[in-house]
This record gives structure tokens, C-alpha cells and sequence, in this order.
């Protein structure tokens, strides 16, 4: 049998394998979408629906104001780095500038997942979205701060040829609060 320890640690360091693909698929999101604002709005209901599931797996509540799923870190993202696009447009360094701390702030003050660290994640890999070899090292070198396997999702992401792959969008988004009802399930199976 495997320890349950030994269990934990290796799906944590799995899961660390998805924020930076999200993070990476949020910037090509952007760049691919039709409207933006629907976008935003969509992350924010997903947002909004796992927040239990999410408070249930990780801190066995309905309600916690502690810690917030990460679809509050990507709409977060979505929305800054788009006022961050459209500053760039017009040429406004300064305006690029407040948008970024007030995103980062935002993730700060709401305590999102991955809080400061995505979002600088999100528009480091959007500033560098024309270089696929800049967006790699500043991806591997951001995954490493967080954990070696954030790092290793640059492999896949390095032999990404912007293609759409299938359509299934929704299957993702309602995986994500799905697998965690799960998760407390088997968390509270595994108590008694």
C-alpha cells in the first residue's frame, strides 16, 4: 500500500504541472477569443461554482474566505491583461504599469490561488507571447521558484504548433470543480 503521505506529495507535485498550462492557455484564450468580456465573465461563473467544491476538498467547509480557487486567479488575469493589451496599444508605460500592480494586488487582497505569483505568471507569459523561446525560460525559470514540475510543463507547451486542438471547453471547466467534489469525497471516505 502507499503511504498517504507519499500519495499527497505526488499529486501536489503533479497538480503543479497544471497552473503554468492554464496561465499559458489563458494568454492563447486571449489572443484567440472574439470577446474578451464574455471570456472574462465565463471564468468568473466557473469562479464562482467551485468555490465550494473547492473550500470542501481543501478546508472541508462550505465557506471560506481563506483561500479562493484558482478560475479567480485566471479571470483575474484575463481582465488585467487585457486593460494591460490595450495600454501597450496606446502607449501607455505608466497605465501597463498600474494595471499590473492593481492585478497583483487584487489576487493579494481576494487571497486567490497562486495569488501574486500567477497573475505574474499570466502577463509574463502574455508580455511574451511573440517569443516562444522567451515565454519558455520565463515559464521554466517561474516554474522552478514554485516546484521543478511546474517547470516541466514547458515541455508540452514548447511543441504547442497554435493549433485549436478539439473542441470539448466545457469538459474543462466543469472537470475542475468536479475532481474536487471527488477529492472530498475520498478525503472524507479516507477519515472514517
Amino acid at each position: 500500500a502507499i503511504p498517504l503521505e507519499s500519495l499527497y506529495t505526488t499529486t501536489r507535485l503533479i497538480g503543479r504541472f497544471a497552473f503554468p498550462i492554464f496561465a499559458f492557455l489563458i494568454i492563447q484564450g486571449l489572443q484567440h477569443t472574439s470577446n474578451r468580456k464574455e471570456y472574462a465573465e465565463k471564468l468568473l461563473v466557473f469562479a464562482l461554482l467551485s468555490e465550494i467544491p473547492f473550500n470542501l476538498a481543501f478546508y472541508d467547509e462550505f465557506y471560506y474566505i481563506g483561500h479562493q480557487n484558482i478560475f479567480f486567479t485566471l479571470a483575474i488575469g484575463v481582465v488585467g491583461f487585457s486593460f494591460y493589451e490595450k495600454f501597450e496599444e496606446e502607449n501607455k508605460r505608466l497605465h501597463k504599469i498600474v494595471t499590473l500592480v492593481i492585478s497583483c494586488l487584487v489576487a493579494q487582497v481576494l487571497l486567490v490561488d497562486y495569488g501574486l505569483y500567477g497573475i505574474l505568471f499570466i502577463f509574463g507569459l502574455g508580455i511574451l507571447r511573440e517569443s516562444k523561446l522567451n515565454q519558455t525560460l520565463f515559464g521554466v525559470a517561474m516554474g522552478a521558484i514554485q516546484v521543478i514540475t511546474a517547470s516541466l510543463a514547458f515541455i508540452p507547451i514548447w511543441f504547442y504548433n497554435g493549433e485549436r486542438g478539439k473542441q470539448n471547453k466545457w469538459f474543462f471547466y466543469i472537470f475542475y470543480p468536479a475532481h474536487l467534489f471527488v477529492i472530498y469525497l475520498i478525503r472524507r471516505y479516507l477519515q472514517k
